[in-house]
């Protein structure tokens, strides 16, 4: 392929891009997560206490620093998840 050929290649592309830039209007600018954030805020606990050798310390830290409210609510999920 030659230059001038991949240059209007080039040009042809953006010219398409730009052209739906154009028609999504108002809304070109917004996006979706892809990802709730409770989900990743999961993700990074999960990853987190794969890289710690004492799993069991790490979690008996996070609960210690937990409220009452947030451990009970731990606890009514870990019961309904062994139902």
């Amino acid at each position: 392929m030659d230059a001038t050929t991949l240059l209007e290649k080039d040009h042809d592309t953006v010219r398409s891009l730009f052209g739906n830039y154009e028609a999504a209007g108002e809304r070109a600018y917004r996006y979706s997560a892809t990802r709730e954030r409770a989900e990743h805020a999961a993700d990074r606990m999960y990853a987190f206490l794969e890289t710690d050798a004492d799993r069991r310390a790490v979690l008996a830290r996070f609960v210690g620093r937990l409220s009452a409210a947030d451990r009970r609510a731990i606890l009514d999920l870990l019961r309904a998840r062994s139902r």
